[in-house]
C-alpha cells in the first residue's frame, strides 16, 4: 500500500514540476562515489569515472570502457530497496594531445519516472599537461506510460580545466550551462562551479578537497574532503565527508592489470544508504604482451 501511495505521489509531483537535471545525483558515480569526487589522480580510476570531463584523464591506457550502477536511499534493514537506480555505461579515448570521453546513463524511480542522459566531453592538452575541455550533455525526462507525452528535453554545456603539477593537481569545472531549455518553470538547472585540489598518489595514499558552488541555492557552498589509503599495490580503501547536504562515503577499489573495480557506500543521515559498484578496463592499441 505504501508503495502505491508513493508511486502516486511521484506521478503527481513530476507531472506538475520537471525536476532539475542531475538532481538524482547528489554525489559522483563510479570510483568517485566512495570519496565524494575528491580523489582524482592522473593515472587513476578517478579521472576515468563516467560523466566526468575528459580533461581529467591521462593518456594511459589510451582506450577504455567503464560501467557503474548505484541504488539510492535504502534503510538497509531488509533485502529490498526503494528502487531508485542509476546505471551508466561509457568509454574514453586518448591520442597525443586529444582526450574524448562519452557516457550514457539511465535513472529510474520506481519504474514511474525516468531520465536518459547522453554525455560527450572533448579535451585538448594546451601546455605542459594542462588540459581544457568542452563538455556537452542532453537529458530527457519522462514519466512512464501513459504520461510519456509529458516528456521534456534539456541541453547543457560546460568547460573544465585540469592543471597537474609535481605533487598535486588543480581542477575547475563550470557546468550546467543551459543550451536548450525545457521551457518548464523550474525545469532548468542552476549554474554550478567546482574547484578541486587533488594530490598525486604517495606512500600514504592520496587526498583531495572539492568545493562546489551552486549560486542559485540558499546555501550555495558545499565542501567535500577525501582520503585514500593504499593497503597494497592493488587494493585501496577510501572515504569522504561532505556538507550541505551532509554525506559520508566509504569505498574499496581493486586494480587488476589494466582494469579496476570498486564498491562504495554513501550515507545521508535522513534518507539512508546508497550503494554503488563500478568497473573499467583500458588498453593500449597496438601493444602485445610478451
Amino acid at each position: 500500500m505504501a508503495k502505491v501511495i508513493f508511486r502516486t505521489f511521484i506521478t503527481v509531483f513530476f507531472a506538475g514540476v520537471t525536476v532539475r537535471a542531475a538532481l538524482h545525483e547528489p554525489f559522483p558515480q563510479g570510483y568517485l562515489m566512495g570519496n565524494l569526487g575528491t580523489i582524482i589522480c592522473e593515472d587513476g580510476a578517478g579521472g576515468r569515472a563516467p560523466l566526468l570531463s575528459a580533461a581529467f584523464i591521462s593518456d594511459t591506457p589510451a582506450v577504455g570502457l567503464s560501467a557503474s550502477v548505484c541504488t539510492y536511499y535504502d534503510d538497509m534493514d531488509n533485502f529490498t530497496d526503494r528502487h531508485f537506480v542509476t546505471a551508466i555505461g561509457g568509454g574514453w579515448f586518448a591520442w597525443k594531445r586529444l582526450r574524448v570521453k562519452s557516457a550514457f546513463s539511465l535513472f529510474d524511480a520506481l519504474a514511474t519516472y525516468r531520465e536518459h542522459t547522453g554525455y560527450l566531453s572533448c579535451a585538448v592538452e594546451i601546455l605542459r599537461g594542462i588540459r581544457l575541455s568542452l563538455d556537452l550533455s542532453g537529458v530527457r525526462y519522462a514519466l512512464a506510460a501513459p504520461q510519456e507525452d509529458a516528456a521534456a528535453t534539456l541541453g547543457m554545456g560546460g568547460v573544465s580545466v585540469f592543471v597537474p603539477v609535481r605533487l598535486v593537481s588543480f581542477s575547475t569545472t563550470v557546468d550546467r550551462i543551459v543550451l536548450k531549455s525545457t521551457l518548464v518553470d523550474g525545469g532548468d538547472p542552476a549554474l554550478r562551479i567546482r574547484c578541486g585540489i587533488h594530490t598525486n598518489r604517495h606512500a600514504f595514499g592520496a587526498q583531495g578537497v572539492l568545493v562546489t558552488i551552486n549560486p542559485g541555492l540558499e546555501h550555495p557552498v558545499s565542501v567535500a574532503i577525501g582520503q585514500e589509503f593504499r593497503l597494497s599495490k592493488n587494493i585501496a580503501i577510501h572515504g569522504g565527508v561532505a556538507n550541505n547536504p551532509l554525506f559520508f562515503g566509504l569505498g574499496v577499489s581493486v586494480s587488476f592489470g589494466a582494469g579496476d573495480a570498486s564498491a562504495a557506500l554513501v550515507n545521508h543521515p535522513v534518507l539512508g544508504w546508497s550503494r554503488g559498484f563500478s568497473a573499467e578496463y583500458g588498453w593500449m592499441p597496438g601493444t602485445r604482451k610478451k
